[in-house]
């Protein structure tokens, strides 16, 4: 029930702000598609690192069909998926006004 509550806010948290993740079945970590990031699953990782703190595992890692995904795990507090969120969309909030000034995002 707790990983579940856990796996549903960092699925739906994921989704809201572009990052596509399909609900997993039985793991604990999900993966998202990072393209509005970069194509390098590893670039993506590097960036989300660097700019939003939030530290994700390279699909690319796991074979080339990760490639363009990340990987998060969900096997911590409800409160550690809340603020990496909050960072993830206080990221993409703030690249988004670079990007409408014409900057990129990676």
């Amino acid at each position: 029930e707790e990983y579940r509550k856990r796996r549903d806010l960092l699925v739906a948290g994921l989704n809201e702000v572009g990052l596509t993740c399909a609900t997993p079945a039985g793991a604990f970590y999900a993966f998202a598609s990072v393209a509005r990031i970069s194509k390098d699953s590893r670039r993506a990782a590097d960036v989300l690192l660097e700019k939003a703190q939030v530290a994700t595992i390279p699909g690319v890692v796991f074979g080339a069909q990760g490639e363009g995904c990340v990987r998060l795990g969900y096997a911590v507090s409800e409160a550690a998926i809340f603020e990496g969120l909050q960072a993830l969309r206080g990221f993409f909030q703030q690249e988004g006004e670079v990007a409408s000034a014409g900057g990129k995002i990676a």
